[in-house]
């Protein structure tokens, strides 16, 4: 596991445990260190303590992968929460990965599905 990974592992962790501050740390560590993990970019939009920062990191995001499902769903909810000044949860259906997604696989599932 990469150092970015064990990052964004551990920003899911305290985002679970309610520490939305730590996660935001750990991720803003994550972009430091590489500025082209969209992974890490989508977990700031999901912490972010406004709606324009949220927006703006999805927008990070969606340079580096336009094409991601992922990337769309959370661009599309950053840019609502924006337009309405609020800061609602955004959900998933992919909640928790299976044994046919293992975690590698779905690294960001816990930014899209806890808040």
């Amino acid at each position: 596991m990469s150092d970015n990974q064990l990052l964004i592992q551990r920003a899911g962790e305290a985002v679970k445990a309610g520490n939305r501050a730590r996660a935001r740390s750990l991720l803003l560590q994550a972009v430091r260190q590489d500025a082209r993990d969209h992974v890490a970019w989508l977990g700031l939009a999901r912490v972010a303590a406004s709606p324009q920062a949220s927006l703006d990191y999805a927008r990070r995001a969606a340079r580096l992968k336009p094409d991601d499902p992922l990337v769309l769903k959370v661009l599309a909810w950053a840019e609502k929460q924006q337009s309405t000044g609020n800061s609602q949860q955004l959900t998933t259906n992919n909640q928790q990965p299976t044994k046919q997604q293992p975690t590698k696989a779905r690294p960001f599932v816990w930014a899209a599905a806890v808040v």
